[in-house]
């Protein structure tokens, strides 16, 4: 048998004529399977899905793509309370507050339900790892790095690409409701409204016309208040509609899931001297009509381009708004 003490061994200390060795590594690193999404914010925001699907689908064709694995939100914590109170652990069955994802809870479930959503605390096991690993497709959203106009900028070289890049998702998420085939000719509009954004009086008046408009002229007419989102009947009356939404507040962006049509329509009021930009783009890349509402008009494409990109919807409250002139426009938009 060969005299073991005569062999080199690189690296390892010397023990009984021969060396040990280091601990061994794979000669290859561990791969993440599958398509992984990131979203670099503390807080994610209500346009987090959308610009992570716009960017993925211009990989390939969105109907052949397959579907993303994991969520990573590195920066976000499970929950908003602490893990402690003093120095004392909670227990595992106390109540707690999920951090928020930017996107309803049910929506990952019914567009995506495959895709798991990994926190801080998850990611950390990833980087504690202490072996190599690559992720086999990453697809991040940062809008910091990406500046003021980033997300305009890839809705418009999704739709560029594809302008059914959206219908994907769109479609899971309407036939969970049963109704995807649906054509109906019947038309209908969603007033979604958040209590005292609008002043009271002009809120009433908007009801009362938009509920007398619904009767004179056939048209279904669903009013929602925004905190019973929590309980779906939002989501549900989403698709009670087929052609109009008019909101005040981020609830305008569960209009993307509307079916692409000349009469349909986001509409969203805002107080004077108020505007975001951005909208109007997410609209216009899905093929939805966009109106910005102030007090008793319609703004022009101008105004709404010298309009911010702030993402706060700290709007103000008691917000005018003119109801007989309000349905006025959207009649137009239906007839």
């Amino acid at each position: 048998m060969r005299d073991l003490s005569s062999v080199d061994m690189a690296g390892g200390e010397q023990r009984h004529g021969c060396q040990a060795q280091p601990r061994d590594l794979p000669s290859l690193p561990y791969r993440i399977h599958g398509v992984s999404w990131m979203c670099t914010e503390f807080i994610p925001q209500n346009t987090t899905l959308l610009a992570l699907w716009s960017m993925y689908s211009t990989l390939g064709s969105p109907s052949s793509l397959p579907p993303p694995s994991r969520l990573i939100l590195p920066e976000a914590h499970v929950f908003l309370d602490p893990d402690f109170i003093g120095d004392d652990k909670k227990e595992n069955l106390a109540t707690r507050v999920r951090s928020p994802t930017g996107f309803h809870p049910f929506l990952p479930k019914v567009a995506f339900p495959h895709m798991g959503i990994l926190y801080q605390e998850d990611w950390a096991d990833y980087m504690g790892m202490e072996v190599p690993y690559v992720i086999q497709r990453l697809v991040v959203t940062d809008y910091y790095v990406a500046g003021s106009a980033g997300l305009a900028a890839v809705l418009q070289k999704s739709s560029s690409a594809s302008p059914d890049w959206w219908e994907p998702v769109r479609r899971d998420v309407a036939k969970f409701f049963g109704n995807y085939e649906d054509h109906s000719a019947r038309k209908s509009v969603t007033y979604i409204h958040r209590s005292g954004a609008m002043l009271e009086e002009d809120h009433k008046n908007l009801v009362h016309a938009l509920n007398k408009m619904g009767t004179e002229r056939g048209i279904d007419v669903n009013i929602v208040e925004a905190v019973d989102k929590e309980n779906n009947a939002e989501w549900e009356c989403v698709w009670l509609l087929s052609s109009n939404r008019t909101v005040q507040g981020p609830e305008i962006l569960d209009g993307v899931f509307l079916r692409p049509s000349s009469v349909s329509t986001m509409i969203e009021m805002f107080p004077p001297d108020v505007v975001f930009r951005e909208h109007e783009s997410i609209a216009n890349s899905l093929g939805i009509n966009y109106i910005a509402w102030a007090d008793d008009r319609k703004l022009s494409s101008y105004e709404i381009s010298r309009g911010s990109d702030s993402r706060s919807y700290e709007r103000g409250r008691d917000v005018h708004v003119d109801a007989n002139a309000l349905i006025t426009s959207i009649l137009d938009v239906l007839t």
